[in-house]
């Protein structure tokens, strides 16, 4: 039977960054389809063209099905019931201030917290997720969400709907979304990319259901029952807990540069005993996490994420002006929006299938999407008529989407499904900053040139920031490679054993 090859000559521990798709369909036919109960053995690096097939990693083999597409369904539900409630609070806007008065920047306040609050809850949940499980962590969260939307319900103030449905209903969103996500990974291996995908797209369906049905409800019953309609579908959510069942798997790192070599430990000076940096770090960050290897490439893909972020919600509110002020009508301009949410569902689903593919890296992909988005951000400053505008904002969405879903893709193939949670939940609390801080932003800048289209040139100044910190991740994450490569590791070993036995 074909072994594979450790021994690689001296052009081949260099990356080399032009494409190499014949040499790698080739070298692919050498390949042995691994047996069931076999370990995965996947493709290595970065620039996925840019290394050849024999730089491996072994994952061990996983559930990959079954029950497992109950639990996206159970997942995909959640998302759509806290992404749908928290980006429809444009519904309860009026009524609001019709009812308790105030002021449209503070009773918009009580949806920001919302959307901030369930997002700073990331770290927590991700850390109640590893000592707790998925399923109860996701069952606190969903009666927590339908305590603070039964509570807003009968509140008489402003102040009493932030402290309620912003920031109880905020928790319990936030303990729900991450072990959504982490329960999907859990029951999936060859193809978890796709299956997180199709999760995510709760997220655009929630907000293009719930918002016709909260509107109907308010109008006819008020704010207050639809408090109530939300708060049944969050407790209803408990039913979609109970299917993330514990999934036994073995433990599984990606092979780094810094571990065991050829029997040779490196020393890594780290000291057993934690300093006070790491009591600090410890209580914002999982410990697993910040010291791993791969930490430091986390950081930059996070800093690449949170100026993608920034440039992300901007388009959202300030297209529909852009598109009025040349021309297009209010009624039509409203539908360019609405492009852009179902081209990223789209996306995400495409995402989730390419990034299950052998031959391509959740990074690269990342990496190029982005950058393919800046076109059409850009082209938003000249468009003149609406199908200019829609397809611009198809193509952004499409894009924007294909990368939201390969992060978690990401974070396993370089820190490991076990770190998850761990990585996520912290990348939310980022997000969470980032959403927060772009649309203020961009009206500092309407506000400073006087020009709406002000708000489109930053939100393209920051996602070419992120398309070159994503290019620079790839290019990092392909140089640890080739060097864990060029040296033999341990990794190498296990899949010629794998494929001789």
């Amino acid at each position: 039977m074909s072994s594979i090859r450790t021994e690689l000559v001296p052009e081949e521990r260099t990356p080399l960054i032009r494409t190499r798709v014949n040499t790698l369909r080739q070298e692919e036919d050498a390949f042995t389809v691994p047996r069931p109960g076999m370990p995965r053995v996947t493709r290595r690096g970065s620039i996925r063209f840019s290394v050849r097939s024999t730089a491996t990693f072994v994952e061990p083999s996983g559930p990959d099905g079954g029950w497992g597409w109950v639990v996206v369904l159970a997942s995909f539900t959640c998302l759509c019931v806290l992404d749908g409630a928290a980006y429809t609070f444009g519904v309860f806007l009026d009524p609001l201030i019709e009812e308790m008065g105030g002021g449209r920047g503070q009773t918009s306040l009580a949806g920001s917290l919302l959307v901030a609050t369930y997002a700073f809850t990331g770290p927590i949940a991700s850390r109640l997720v590893s000592k707790f499980g998925t399923r109860k962590v996701c069952m606190a969260g969903a009666v927590i969400a339908a305590a603070g939307l039964s509570l807003g319900s009968f509140t008489k103030s402003l102040m009493g709907v932030i402290a309620t449905y912003s920031i109880v209903t905020g928790i319990g969103f936030g303990l729900m979304y991450i072990p959504s996500i982490v329960a999907v990974a859990n029951h999936f291996t060859q193809k978890r990319s796709l299956a997180i995908g199709i999760c995510l797209c709760g997220a655009g369906f929630g907000t293009f259901a719930l918002s016709p049905l909260e509107t109907f409800i308010t109008q006819n019953y008020g704010w207050r029952w639809g408090f109530l309609s939300l708060a049944g579908l969050s407790l209803a959510c408990c039913l979609c807990a109970l299917t993330m069942r514990e999934v036994e798997r073995e433990s599984w790192v990606p092979a780094q540069p810094e571990v065991t070599i050829e029997g040779e430990s490196e020393e890594l000076n780290i000291s057993e005993q934690q300093t006070k940096m790491d009591k600090l770090l410890g209580v914002f960050i999982d410990r697993d996490l910040y010291k791993n290897p791969a930490f430091c490439l986390y950081l930059l893909v996070a800093l690449a994420d949170l100026a993608a972020t920034l440039s992300l919600f901007i388009p959202f509110q300030y297209l529909p002006a852009v598109a009025h002020a040349h021309g297009v009508d209010k009624a039509h301009a409203a539908y360019i929006i609405s492009a852009t949410g179902i081209s990223s569902t789209i996306g995400r689903v495409i995402s989730g299938w390419l990034c299950d593919r052998a031959w391509l890296h959740p990074l690269t992909f990342s990496a190029l999407s982005i950058t393919l988005v800046l076109p059409p951000l850009f082209l938003f400053t000249i468009c003149s008529s609406f199908w200019s505008f829609m397809v611009c904002a198809s193509l952004f969405g499409l894009l924007t989407g294909c990368w939201v879903a390969a992060m978690s893709p990401i974070f396993i193939r370089i820190l490991g499904p076990d770190l998850l949670s761990s990585a996520f939940g912290l990348l939310t609390a980022i997000r969470g900053t980032a959403g927060l801080a772009g649309p203020p932003m961009a009206g500092f800048a309407v506000d400073y040139f006087d020009d709406k289209l002000a708000a489109i040139v930053l939100a393209g100044v920051c996602m070419t920031a992120s398309s070159l910190l994503f290019i620079l991740a790839t290019l990092y994450s392909a140089w640890r490679d080739t060097r864990a490569l060029g040296r033999g590791g341990p990794i190498m070993g296990q899949a010629e054993n794998y494929l001789q036995a």
